[in-house]
């Protein structure tokens, strides 16, 4: 039997990249191996959806991002414990050629420790970028083989090797406080050093996306490759260290002149902090950007919460290894949407509404102590209290919306917010989450309900109890109801209901009867969303629960009277808004205008919501 091997990938939000390589991946010739997929806390959904795409694998969840160190690790340790035979590690943006791993395994075979293939760039399929590497004179530079030639022995390989299983059982495994960048080189001198051999194979071939990385984050590459050059140069140069110092912070001095004196501040900031980090010894992750403490103020319900997700994961995105705090102030329930998802590092459940000046002040200044480097306060809050706000917060960059423009979706209003740091808002992320933890939980409820396989609709008839002037009204939705199960054998109703919604919830379901209307009630909400993506549709009016939906990859028909959906419809493209035409449109229930049912609403016919869910059922939508 040939040799078990295991290959790992590792994915931090990059779908497209990531299924490219595992595309080519399953097409490989050698039968005796298992791909592995780690998710080093990502929070766009993309290994939840590769996945899907791609069951038959092992994936392995990392809660954080732990780098290009511990990602890895992750992935090389479970194949170890699993007893693979070699582990191929492999960057998520390169494509393999089908006869690859072969000739990696036949070297290993025959001695070599890590065996490395030719890397050609891509899309330039014929175009060499490296064929192994060597360091030159006291690591001064790095002499890179761009010729086939024979297979021959290197200093290192990088971007995607072979190891041996006794390699990792004898030296271990990448040195996490590099986090990123020299790790490979340092796993290969340590491996030479136990006396191992590490090889570059001429007749395996695959394919590098050179530079992707680099290109997105210059800064944090830059400070990554000079900071880990030194931590190098000390690990593995034990008797020419200084003057191996000497000639290398000479050298990112006169980098840091250059850049200083050509106005490239940020890059010259990354070689500073590179060498300050290096000798206080301050190594793993770093955050470059100048936020690493960022607080969010979310004053609004569930639904402000979902239409503030975009923002956050541009957040995200633009400073990784910023921690992210929420301070949720009016609806505390409206966190528990984002536990466990990677973008809020902490949250703060402090009501507005429940406590009196002087506790609020007290929590107001706990929160000023902890210096945040950055606030935010999103759209739709009065910008005079908005700038109260933000002066007692005490954070070094303050942001808030400085006028309310309601041609804007609320998404985009909060995104314009974050122009005024510079950072790059288009095209918008949608909300999705993944919420996999509640995968068996949902199976269960379905299960139990026999709803397998079956067409679920699921609706929300509430709208909160200070919302009621949304609703579109209970009689519409049992009518609504009927008439589906009228049309479609194989629906089932699933009606969703948030506290004190319990009895209208109930009500709807004697009215309708049967055994096809189902309850889900009184669940936490990151399970109501995880049962709401079971569901081929969401029906709702201009409810909490409507956006929670746009969490999801469902279709979601939204029912709007007074309230704009341009402003504020759920945001996704499996979104279809109907939008009553409103007398009194934008008004909250406190004007006077609400002392009635809204006329727009009632217009709404059962006929057109009907219809819409019609087209989605039949998959005749636009």
């Amino acid at each position: 039997m040939k040799p078990k091997v295991s290959i790992v990938v590792l994915n931090w939000n990059n779908y497209a990249d990531t299924k490219e390589c595992l595309e080519s991946l399953e097409k490989i010739t050698y039968s005796n191996c298992e791909i592995i997929i780690v998710d080093n806390g990502s929070i766009d959904g993309s290994t939840s959806k590769i996945q899907q795409e791609f069951p038959k694998h092992t994936y392995i969840y990392n809660k954080t991002n732990l780098g290009f160190t511990g990602g890895n690790n992750a992935g090389m340790k479970y194949a170890v414990k699993n007893g693979s035979d070699y582990v191929f590690w492999i960057n998520n943006d390169m494509i393999v050629d089908p006869d690859f791993l072969e000739p990696l395994v036949q070297a290993g075979e025959k001695g070599a420790g890590i065996i490395g293939p030719v890397t050609y760039c891509y899309p330039e399929k014929d175009k060499i970028y490296t064929a192994g590497e060597d360091l030159r004179f006291l690591g001064l530079g790095i002499k890179r083989y761009r010729e086939l030639g024979k297979a021959r022995e290197v200093d290192f390989v990088g971007g995607a090797f072979l190891v041996k299983r006794e390699v990792m059982e004898k030296i271990g495994y990448f040195y996490e406080p590099y986090f990123l960048n020299h790790e490979e080189t340092d796993f290969c001198f340590r491996a030479k050093r136990a006396g191992f051999r590490v090889f570059y194979e001429p007749k395996s071939k695959i394919w590098h996306k050179v530079g992707k990385t680099l290109k997105k984050t210059p800064v944090q590459s830059t400070y990554y490759y000079y900071r880990n050059k030194l931590l190098f140069l000390k690990r593995n140069y034990r008797l020419m260290k200084y003057p191996l110092y000497l000639y290398w912070n000479l050298y990112l001095l006169a980098r840091f002149l250059e850049k200083s004196i050509r106005g490239d501040k940020s890059l010259a900031f990354a070689i500073e902090q590179a060498q300050i980090d290096f000798w206080k010894c301050r190594f793993g992750k770093r955050d470059l950007n100048g936020y690493s403490r960022i607080l969010i103020f979310q004053p609004g319900g569930i639904g402000d919460m979902v239409m503030f997700i975009p923002s956050l994961k541009i957040l995200r995105a633009n400073f990784p290894e910023a921690k992210i705090n929420i301070w949720v102030a009016i609806t505390l329930s409206a966190g528990d949407l984002l536990e466990g998802s990677g973008l809020a590092d902490k949250i703060f459940r402090f009501s507005l509404a429940e406590h009196g000046y002087w506790e609020k002040l007290k929590f107001i200044y706990k929160l000023r102590k902890k210096k945040y480097d950055l606030s935010v306060i999103p759209t739709g809050v009065n910008p005079r209290k908005a700038w109260i706000l933000s002066l007692l917060l005490g954070a070094r960059t303050r942001l808030r919306e400085k006028a309310l423009d309601k041609t804007k979706h609320t998404v985009e209003s909060n995104a314009e917010i974050l122009k005024q740091i510079k950072v790059k808002v288009s095209p918008l992320p949608w909300p999705h989450l993944d919420f996999a933890e509640e995968k068996n939980a949902v199976e269960e409820f379905l299960q139990k309900n026999n709803l397998k396989d079956k067409k679920i609709i699921g609706f929300h008839p509430g709208a909160g109890k200070a919302h009621w002037y949304l609703l579109w009204g209970k009689d519409k939705f049992v009518e609504l109801e009927k008439k589906i199960l009228e049309n479609y054998s194989d629906a089932r109703i699933l009606i969703f209901g948030g506290p004190g919604e319990e009895a209208l919830c109930q009500e709807i379901k004697d009215k309708i009867r049967g055994e096809k209307v189902f309850l889900a009630l009184g669940m936490p909400l990151r399970r109501v969303a995880g049962l709401m993506e079971s569901c081929k549709i969401f029906v709702a009016s201009d409810s909490g629960l409507g956006h929670v939906a746009s969490t999801t990859q469902t279709n979601i028909v939204s029912i709007f009277g007074p309230s704009s959906a341009k402003r504020s419809a759920p945001f996704g493209s499996k979104v279809w808004a109907v939008q009553g035409e409103c007398r009194h449109p934008d008004e909250g229930p406190h004007d006077p205008a609400n002392d009635r049912i809204h006329a727009c609403l009632q217009k709404i016919s059962v006929e057109s919501i009907f219809n819409k869910v019609k087209n989605i059922l039949d998959e005749q939508v636009d």
